[in-house]
């Protein structure tokens, strides 16, 4: 019996054992039929650097959008943003922010040299921002190039506009505006990027100023010193890479940089012209101090009547270069006919001495090349006869981009001046204290009731950035911070005897006039300059 169940046993081992070998035959031929599927190894996952290293045009911009957008790739892990660069135009700006800002990617940046303007708006699409220990941060505003002149030029025939705004889109204050908006939206990114990390006011940031790495780690503006080295290693940490490349934008797409000539970073400056040159909207989100200053044209040429005058004049000066809008003498001129004056030119330094002998007063306005000898010799007589000098010097248009690559310093009157006991300050004044609001609430804007003469009425003022005038006398005075000098109380007008000086032009060119009481204002000057003997 036991040798039976043995025999039981035995059998159903070999049994097992043939169904186990057929059950592998089997498998195998399966396998013979359709070939094996061997796991593929994991894929190495790329921390991607997007270099920022020049001007943001859209020539430099707009190539990149692309496949800036295609990085939501699977096999990109993080973008680091690589930074050195003074910004650029608005459009581009805030194109490469919103792709940036879109990704549903991790994005450090990290500052090596200059993180200003548009390209600090752009890095507060970063979750981090790292920043080299001799790096430049913030310079948070806008500015805009725009020539005053066109919005008085007369429409030709040939152009019909629908409508008053139609040829320049608003205003030219409207583009002053326009300017503080962008600068604005520019502030209410950072401060919504930044959040609770600020330790800064947004009176502080919104000045435009740009901080050390020092001092932005400090105010919240950036998180930490360091540079991409830092930057990778922590990005692969927060996201527990163990297996990673990183890899720039152009060697993971196989493409070259944009190749823009003129806005490389090898530059020293940025030219205004090819910046200018490169957008439609003249307003940008970029540190003046990289572009170069390279617009010019020739002194203004009035084409003035070289008729005898008649009867009581004021002689206005054009023989040293004088900087004057024509629309600035039109409308002085206006208010003197009102007063029975006429105006009278001077071309050169004989017309001068010559046309001063039968005037009643002589404006001068920033002269570009100094009086000689005999020229200030015949005015100081010409005012010790009765008759009457009334100076304007303005810090901006004696500045302008437009007309003159030199620029004119009020030295070339200090010659005429300082015998009177007035000096024409350099710099010009301003309103610290004033935010981004509407257009006259503007820093540049300074305002006044304080006026201490009988001649010039009773203030209420708007100076758009004036030059302020030292000396003792009666004049407009004005509560303001002076460039280089700081807060205190500066006359914008003074009077001493026959000698008027006025620290302003711009105000009392079109739109400007309407300001404030700044059309009475002019109206009393020439009532003044034109009462003489």
């Amino acid at each position: 019996m036991v040798a039976m169940a043995e025999d039981r046993t035995a059998l159903a081992a070999l049994i097992l054992a043939a169904i186990s070998v057929a059950a592998v035959l089997v498998i195998v031929a399966t396998q013979q039929q359709r070939p094996v599927q061997l796991a593929a190894p994991p894929q190495k996952e790329r921390i991607v650097v997007i270099p920022i290293t020049a001007p943001l045009t859209s020539c430099w911009v707009n190539p990149l959008l692309p496949y800036i957008l295609r990085l939501n790739s699977s096999d990109v892990a993080g973008i680091i943003l690589y930074i050195d660069s003074p910004g650029g135009t608005l459009d581009a700006t805030e194109a490469l922010y919103g792709a940036l800002k879109g990704l549903g990617k991790p994005v450090y940046a990290v500052v090596s040299g200059l993180d200003a303007s548009g390209a600090f708006y752009v890095s507060m699409a970063a979750e981090k921002i790292y920043a080299s220990p001799g790096s430049l941060v913030g310079n948070i505003g806008a500015w805009a190039v725009i020539n005053p002149a066109v919005f008085w030029t007369p429409i030709p025939l040939e152009i019909f506009p629908s409508g008053y705004e139609k040829l320049f889109g608003m205003s030219l204050f409207g583009y002053y505006d326009s300017v503080d908006q962008a600068a604005a939206s520019f502030l209410s990114v950072v401060l919504k990027s930044r959040g609770d990390r600020l330790n800064a006011s947004a009176d502080l940031l919104a000045t435009g100023r740009l901080f050390t790495a020092q001092e932005a780690l400090r105010i919240g503006l950036i998180d930490k010193i360091g540079g991409l080295a830092d930057a990778v290693a922590d990005m692969a940490r927060s996201l527990g890479l163990t297996s990673y490349s990183v890899v720039s934008i152009y060697s993971y797409y196989g493409i070259s940089p944009p190749n823009c000539s003129g806005l490389a970073m090898t530059q020293a400056k940025v030219p205004l012209g090819l910046l200018a040159n490169s957008t439609l909207n003249p307003v940008f989100y970029i540190y003046p101090g990289a572009v170069q200053l390279d617009v010019n044209q020739s002194v203004p040429k009035f084409n003035v009547s070289q008729v005898k005058p008649a009867g009581r004049y004021v002689l206005f000066d054009l023989s040293h270069g004088n900087l004057i809008p024509e629309q600035f003498v039109q409308a002085f001129a206006s208010k003197l006919v009102l007063y029975n004056c006429t105006v009278a030119f001077a071309t050169t330094s004989n017309d001068l001495r010559s046309l001063l002998k039968n005037a009643t007063g002589l404006v001068i306005v920033n002269p570009s090349s100094p009086y000689s000898s005999a020229s200030v010799d015949a005015v100081e007589s010409f005012t010790a006869s009765g008759g009457r000098l009334l100076v304007f010097y303005d810090p901006r248009l004696a500045n302008s981009i437009y007309i003159t690559s030199s620029p004119p310093l009020p030295a070339y009157l200090d010659e005429l001046l300082t015998p009177f006991g007035m000096v024409v300050m350099d710099g010009y004044l301003y309103n610290a204290s004033a935010g981004l609001t509407a257009l006259t609430g503007n820093w540049q804007f300074v305002s006044t009731r304080y006026v201490n003469s009988t001649e010039l009425g009773d203030g209420d003022y708007v100076f758009f950035t004036p030059a302020a005038i030292s000396g003792s006398g009666v004049g407009v005075y004005v509560d303001a911070h002076l460039l280089g000098f700081g807060a205190g109380r500066y006359a914008v007008v003074l009077q001493r005897g026959n000698v008027t000086v006025v620290g302003t032009v711009t105000s009392f060119l079109p739109d400007f006039v309407r300001l404030g009481n700044n059309q009475a204002l002019l109206g009393d000057l020439a009532r003044w300059v034109c009462g003489g003997r």
